[in-house]
């Protein structure tokens, strides 16, 4: 059982005093999805924020032709589907549980009754807007003007800066938790092609591919690919 304090995982509520955590979890819901269960769908009214506190969800769009896009993947303590809060509009996407997951539900009128009331709880409502505003004008920018192969590797790069460990030699240690598919969703090209990008990098000796591991000798090289 989630206690208040447990409120502090959450990106947006981190550095808000016990009192305002207390307000909010007694207005927070929670609940559980299995593996493949879909929060909400592309297209369905906004009317309530989420954030995971078990789990990960994939949120993706849709394509007319049937193909799917994966623009994120969240984690325990991140924060989805805050855009319809300041329109009412429907989500611009679908927010899907990759495994068994729980999150929390803020309904869109209690939570703008809270960033009213409290002005730290809005700004940070606010930079995590911004940041995901930045994110999506470089994933458009990405696809616009990066090749199949610059895209793999910035993926790779973003996920070892963010995941990775470095290792005693200096070479950077990455342990997946997403599949092929996941990862060719995520950079907008085919299972097909990036397994093709993958073994390039591999025979290019600039990084060793193991099961769900990859080995980065040299991080520096693969940003030159993408700077």
């Amino acid at each position: 059982m989630l206690s208040p304090l447990d409120l502090r995982k959450v990106n947006v509520f981190r550095d808000l005093p016990v009192s305002q955590l207390e307000l909010i979890y007694e207005l927070v819901s929670f609940r559980d999805y299995s593996a493949g269960e879909f929060i909400f769908t592309q297209g369905q009214p906004g009317d309530a924020v989420f954030f995971v506190t078990r789990g990960r969800v994939k949120i993706s769009v849709t394509a007319t032709d049937g193909r799917e896009k994966i623009m994120h993947v969240m984690s325990v303590g991140q924060v989805f589907g805050e855009v319809v809060l300041f329109d009412a509009g429907s989500y611009p996407a679908s927010a899907q549980a990759m495994e068994a997951a729980q999150v929390g539900v803020l309904k869109n009128q209690d939570l703008f009754d809270l960033l009213r009331q409290h002005t730290e709880l809005a700004i940070n409502l606010l930079r995590l807007l911004a940041r995901r505003l930045r994110m999506a004008q470089r994933q458009v920018q990405d696809l616009a003007l990066k090749d199949a192969y610059e895209r793999v590797v910035q993926l790779i790069v973003d996920l070892a800066e963010t995941k990775g460990c470095k290792e005693a030699n200096g070479s950077i240690r990455l342990d997946l938790d997403l599949t092929r598919e996941e990862m060719a969703k995520l950079t907008g090209t085919t299972r097909e092609t990036f397994t093709r990008m993958l073994a390039e990098l591999r025979q290019a000796g600039l990084l060793a591919v193991r099961r769900n591991q990859v080995l980065i000798p040299s991080l520096a090289r693969l940003r030159e690919i993408i700077d």
